[in-house]
């Protein structure tokens, strides 16, 4: 049996690796913050209701001051949808593990609250929403 034995060294790091991450981390926080940037919020938003891949409500809101409560009934059961504050939550629901009331008030344009045991979706969407950064 022949074992041969390898040395191995470390050397020490050149400018050129120290310039690549420095490229790396700049290009991977700069892609964090782009994308997270919020679009702001300049013109109006709306709340769009979907029960069973249907449009159920469709609501502009303006201002923050507008209020608005909606009780979606189906054969699964109810969700109690409050829109306030320039945002939306789901403060009332029957379903078992109520993970669409846990999910709180969304205001950003792109949030979604889902409620899959009753298989309804409240998001927020923007002044277009035919055309966007994704599907354009």
């Amino acid at each position: 049996m022949n074992i041969k034995n390898r040395e191995y060294t470390i050397t020490k790091p050149k400018k050129l690796d120290y310039l690549i991450l420095v490229s790396v981390l700049i290009l991977s926080v700069s892609t964090f913050y782009f994308t997270n940037m919020d679009s702001g919020d300049t013109g109006y938003k709306r709340v769009q209701v979907v029960v069973d891949n249907k449009v159920y409500e469709d609501v502009v809101i303006t201002d923050d001051d507008y209020k608005k409560t909606i009780k979606i009934e189906t054969e699964e059961g109810y969700n109690y949808i409050h829109i306030h504050d320039g945002g939306v939550e789901i403060t009332e629901a029957d379903c078992y593990d109520e993970v669409c009331v846990k999910t709180g008030f969304i205001d950003r344009k792109g949030q979604i609250i889902a409620c899959l045991p009753h298989k309804m979706y409240v998001k927020i969407l923007g002044e277009d929403s035919q055309v966007d950064n994704v599907s354009y």
